[in-house]
């Protein structure tokens, strides 16, 4: 059993190795604000409301943040960052729930 349950956590850890290696966007599905960002690059007759020095500016430093290292997350990280994200919103929503229900009951 003990040399099972080694070689499970040994293929699990060189399978996270190879996932991390992934690039994110490949392998995760795109929040809500990255298809946003997305879907307006195909709107390119709409109106500028930043200044065009403002928007290099702002993409340079879009550019710089995105090649730190302490910027650079794995898979997993991220994983773990949508799936707390997740549960702490559906904490937030049965909250909610208990309220109304509570208050439907008075």
């Amino acid at each position: 059993d003990a040399s099972v349950l080694s070689q499970a956590v040994a293929h699990q850890s060189h399978f996270e190795a190879l996932l991390d290696r992934i690039p994110h966007h490949l392998i995760l599905p795109p929040t809500d604000e990255e298809q946003e960002t997305a879907a307006a690059r195909y709107f390119k007759h709409r109106k500028q409301a930043i200044p065009k020095d403002e928007k290099k500016k702002m993409a340079k430093e879009g550019k710089r943040a995105r090649f730190k290292p302490e910027n650079q997350k794995t898979v997993s990280e991220l994983q773990g960052e949508r799936a707390a994200a997740a549960s702490a919103a559906n904490d937030g929503d049965e909250d909610e729930e208990d309220e109304e229900d509570e208050a439907e009951d008075e």
